[in-house]
């Protein structure tokens, strides 16, 4: 287990903590004597500054902690923040669509409907891109294509192959 240096989610540590010594069947108080050990840095200096006196058990140690580390927990995402996800100038879009996946991975309660709609509105702005190139124009003669085929692009300028 990491020790903990005062700058990552303090309720994860608290957690890898407890499951570490639930195993090894640790007491209350075993749990508060042994807390320091796991502790660095920035957090062992707020448990040096800290009166070990005016706590009664590792639950009020606990709490201390994380009020004393709140603002480092990772907050939930919502749906909301997968529309903040840009794609790079310089990613691939392979790599952004699995940045983009791996972030929903994060969304508690994600709608499956609605990830997707976000997909979708992000697309269409990645589409409209300058770093976006649209194909050239046909090298062959027009007649010489099946003109039952029809393409995204060919409709979003106004005109089909037909």
């Amino acid at each position: 287990m990491e020790p903990y240096d005062g700058f990552t989610d303090p309720i994860d540590h608290l957690e890898s903590y407890k499951v570490l010594m639930i195993i090894q069947e640790a007491t209350d108080a075993l749990l508060y004597i042994d807390f320091p050990v796991t502790i660095q840095k920035a957090a062992r200096a707020w448990y040096s500054e800290f009166q070990l006196r005016s706590i009664d058990s590792f639950e009020q140690l606990k709490h201390s902690f994380v009020i004393y580390f709140n603002t480092n927990r990772n907050v939930p995402r919502t749906s909301d923040s997968l529309f903040s996800i840009k794609q790079g100038e310089t990613e691939t879009l392979r790599d952004f669509m699995a940045h983009f996946n791996k972030t929903t991975l994060e969304v508690k309660d994600l709608n499956e409907d609605i990830a997707i709609s976000i997909m979708k509105r992000i697309l269409m702005k990645i589409e409209e891109e300058e770093y976006l190139r649209h194909p050239s124009s046909m090298k062959a003669s027009p007649r010489s294509h099946d003109r039952k085929k029809y393409c995204r692009f060919h409709y979003n300028h106004g005109h089909d192959t037909e």
